[in-house]
């Protein structure tokens, strides 16, 4: 367990609340949500930790033992947080992927993770630039992608007025 990667959930955590409320006017709390909760789990937190702040000091990502111990615990991750557009995937024999909807709480969930990021750096360019160039690589249902590419512009311009308005 390392300081660095508790201070990084926590800070994380504050911000995709934060994130969260901004789009909907709740806290994750209030819908009896505990924002990736399963990163505390045996099957995700020490191959997360050791992926980001490797205990001897080698570089991020750079053993392919971390690497493969990180894929497996991000698979997990998706697998157990509906707020994750992969929980949303179908993979069967007899067709290829499919996008299934989402309901719309796991969509402002997701947008909130996704914003945490800008919001920690006070900049919703962030989100833009981020989202425009990860949005094609995602496999998302056609009714939930237009909810998603709303929500993007939304919450990404009022993370610029929040911070706009403190400086």
């Amino acid at each position: 367990m390392s300081k660095e990667y508790d201070e990084y959930l926590r800070k994380h955590i504050t911000a995709v609340d934060e994130c969260y409320r901004i789009l909907t006017g709740k806290s994750l709390d209030d819908c009896f949500k505990n924002h990736d909760a399963s990163k505390y789990s045996k099957e995700e937190y020490e191959a997360y930790d050791e992926y980001f702040y490797p205990s001897d000091g080698s570089k991020v990502g750079g053993d392919p033992k971390r690497k493969e111990a990180f894929d497996k615990a991000w698979l997990h991750h998706q697998n157990c947080n509906p707020h994750h557009w992969q929980y949303h995937v179908l993979i069967n024999d007899e067709e290829k992927m499919k996008a299934l909807e989402m309901s719309l709480n796991d969509v402002y969930e997701m947008v909130a993770d996704w914003g945490a990021f800008a919001y920690l750096k006070k900049d919703g360019q962030h989100l833009r630039d981020w989202y425009k160039i990860n949005r094609d690589k995602q496999i998302i249902h056609e009714k939930t992608r237009e909810i998603v590419d709303a929500l993007v512009v939304v919450l990404a311009a009022k993370i610029d007025e929040e911070f706009k308005e403190e400086s």
